[in-house]
């Protein structure tokens, strides 16, 4: 609750976040004037669907963020690629980014994988589902081995790949990408392209 100064006097609402409607009857306490207040909340809607590959393979483990004049609201991909945002309250919605891990951790990868914006529409108390999100990028395994000049695998090498040319025209961005290699020096990863690393 919070004191508002109107062109009738002193009101007292509930913060705008939670799209309030009220009579905006004034009332000042100081005097003692107690009336009632009417506070009609708009019911909260919601945005659920699933994030996919060009193959459509669901993508897991992902950020999906969604902007509106509100604000930017998220959530993550489960191993279906599904996922859901709520409570949204009504307006006009696109997609913000869809990313993987932490850009301010040095423990984290970070990857971002560019979907079509499409606008979504959320009224009062509407639950839109069935949302698709596709990126045009597929999941690719990358294995090798790091080994020295005699040929010998190095193990426990940390490895670091990281996008060769970022374009921000291209699907997929990747600012970096962690791995290690095992007791032999062979290494295992799962990455997004098309990327030259």
């Amino acid at each position: 609750v919070y004191r508002q100064q109107g062109a009738t006097g002193t009101i007292y609402a509930i913060d705008g976040e939670r799209n309030v409607e009220s009579d905006h009857v004034p009332f000042d306490l100081s005097k003692g004037d107690l009336k009632d207040i009417t506070l009609r909340f708009r019911p909260y809607g919601s945005i659920s669907g699933t994030l996919l590959d060009r193959q459509g393979m669901p993508i897991y483990g992902a950020n999906v963020s969604f902007s509106a004049s509100g604000g930017s609201f998220e959530a993550g991909s489960d191993e279906k690629g599904q996922f859901s945002i709520s409570p949204l309250p009504p307006g006009q919605y696109y997609v913000l980014r869809v990313q993987f891990g932490d850009p301010f951790s040095p423990e984290q990868n970070h990857v971002e994988l560019h979907v079509s914006n499409s606008n979504i529409v959320v009224g009062d108390g509407e639950h839109v589902d069935s949302v698709a999100l596709v990126c045009d990028c597929e999941l690719t395994q990358v294995s090798g081995r790091v080994v020295d000049e005699q040929g010998a695998g190095i193990p426990n090498l940390r490895l670091l790949l990281k996008d060769a040319g970022i374009d921000t025209a291209r699907p997929v961005r990747v600012h970096k990408l962690l791995g290690m290699t095992d007791a032999h020096g062979d290494f295992d990863l799962k990455v997004y392209g098309p990327v030259i690393y």
